[in-house]
């Protein structure tokens, strides 16, 4: 069994837990993980924070959230299984961020709302730290994202400066 087919067959839970745990950089060049931010309506922010803090009250009670005119919800994914899902459908790049910012000019699809139908459970968390963001208004990669059972990613909500 390949190191690719064992992380298919892993339940859902266990890679998350896994990746969890983790404190080793988890990208191919030892970078930090890289950030998708997809600009979001606030009133979709806010309803993301209440299904979270309805879902899990604890976990998200004491949490201080503030907003300015711009909102993103940015999705932190694990880098390496990223690139080898990619690979293993015949996408191939020496460049893995560039590849990141390709697939984001190129895919179009203009449903919000699908933002926060496609997965059940919203874990949401504050940073003031966004190195590396790239920006997108296009949801299909958002979407790619969630429909990817390799991919373990969190929204984090931040105000523009």
């Amino acid at each position: 069994m390949t190191d690719a087919e064992s992380i298919d067959s892993r339940p859902w839970p266990e890679i998350v837990d896994e990746f969890e745990r983790s404190t080793a950089p988890c990208g191919w060049d030892s970078t930090p993980l890289p950030v998708i931010a997809v600009q979001c309506n606030e009133i979709k922010v806010l309803e993301a924070l209440h299904t979270a803090r309805t879902m899990e009250p604890e976990r998200y009670s004491d949490r201080k959230y503030s907003f300015d005119k711009t909102l993103f919800v940015c999705f932190r994914m694990n880098q390496k299984k990223l690139f080898r899902w990619l690979l293993e459908r015949g996408v191939t790049s020496d460049k893995p961020f560039k590849l990141i910012k390709e697939i984001v000019k190129s895919w179009q699809w203009p449903m919000l709302n699908a933002l926060f139908e496609l997965q059940p459970k919203i874990f949401v968390g504050y940073t003031k730290n966004l190195d590396g963001v790239v920006l997108t208004k296009n949801v299909e990669l958002v979407r790619f994202l969630l429909e990817n059972p390799l991919m373990h990613w969190q929204m984090v909500i931040q105000g523009s400066d």
